[in-house]
């Protein structure tokens, strides 16, 4: 395991501000800093100093392959912006309540980068996964639960009035409680800035920092700006979507690694969207995936005799065993891969007797 201590430099003197024990209300900037290997972090909300998340984020920390979990957050709060950075060398399963988010009684949302390792937030409706270069987003007063591993990551949070007052709407939308922002246009310019502030951090001057800061918090208000334009009725956007997952599953089923999740990734929907998606029309996502590869593999039997059964499912994304595929492919088809090529050098039809499930 890696501990990226490098990334914690030490600060400059002209930095080192103090945090607030207990403020009603912050400084303009705040800076603070807690090693989940501080005696005292597990006694203490380790974003108490801050007076945004009181209630602790990290509910369970633990080891991860025989190595002790060393997870770093830093901060920076202000009034109307905030930012932190992660640096974790294990593995970190985190829990944030709706009576966490009641008692914080912190309304805004989160936006993370991850630069590094991988990250998810899962609510009971929807879950995000995010990777090295991805921007995700999510609300704080929402359940989640996150999951990191081996991760640097930084992150920024704005409140709902400040958000509110500039989009002129409370983003009350369920498609914006949690949600993947990597394919938004402006995406890799916010990545950029978030990555520069991670690495900046308290190498910087303070005044630069904060510049810095709000042109990034200013910089993700457009990109959701772009974000809301996109969207239609729901009904409509549905459409839409599933039109671009069939798309998207029409060019990539040829890779037998391509899962459901990595299309509603692709598509940057949600899980529970698209397997709803897919229920409206009648289909699984899982079922019309496999679908569309048994019909491409049908379509190369017909113009392909030189390469073998196994060979030819395999460069349709049909990575599995022989035995299995075959009965696959007969109770679909009702006869075996072999049978089904010498009908269609015959002249013969071969058409799917049962849909896939």
């Amino acid at each position: 395991m890696v501990n990226h201590s490098s990334d914690r430099p030490e600060p400059r003197a002209s930095s080192q501000i103090a945090p607030e024990s207990s403020p009603k209300r912050p400084a303009r900037f705040i800076y603070g800093e807690r090693s989940s290997l501080d005696p005292h972090a597990h006694n203490a909300d380790y974003l108490a100093d801050t007076n945004l998340f009181r209630r602790s984020y990290v509910r369970t920390i633990g080891e991860s392959e025989g190595m002790p979990l060393d997870s770093t957050t830093a901060w920076l709060v202000g009034n109307n912006v905030a930012f932190y950075k992660l640096t974790s060398n294990s593995c970190v399963e985190a829990k944030r309540t709706e009576a966490d988010a009641a008692a914080d009684k912190i309304n805004g949302v989160v936006f993370d980068y991850v630069l590094s390792g991988e990250y998810s937030e899962e609510t009971a409706a929807d879950l995000v996964s995010l990777r090295s270069g991805d921007l995700g987003m999510v609300q704080s007063t929402v359940e989640v639960t996150a999951r990191s591993r081996r991760v640097r990551m930084a992150t920024i949070f704005l409140p709902r009035t400040r958000l509110a007052a500039a989009l002129e709407t409370d983003l009350s939308d369920d498609r914006f409680i949690l949600r993947s922002l990597s394919s938004a246009p402006l995406a890799p310019f916010v990545g950029a800035q978030m990555r520069l502030l991670f690495e900046s951090y308290r190498r910087m001057d303070t005044q630069d920092f904060e510049i810095v800061l709000e042109s990034t918090a200013e910089l993700l208000i457009h990109l959701l700006r772009g974000e809301l334009s996109r969207q239609g009725p729901p009904q409509e956007l549905s459409s839409k979507e599933f039109t671009r997952a069939i798309a998207f599953i029409e060019e990539n089923y040829h890779r037998p690694e391509l899962t459901p999740d990595d299309i509603w990734r692709g598509i940057n929907v949600s899980r529970t969207q698209l397997y709803k998606m897919f229920s409206e029309n009648g289909l699984t996502v899982a079922g019309y995936l496999r679908d569309v590869r048994l019909r491409r593999f049908v379509d190369a039997l017909r113009t392909t005799d030189l390469i073998g059964v196994g060979r030819l499912a395999w460069t349709c994304g049909l990575d599995m065993q022989a035995a299995d595929f075959t009965r696959l492919f007969k109770r679909v088809y009702g006869m075996t891969p072999r049978q089904a090529r010498a009908a269609l050098q015959a002249g013969q039809s071969v058409v799917a007797e049962k849909p896939i499930t």
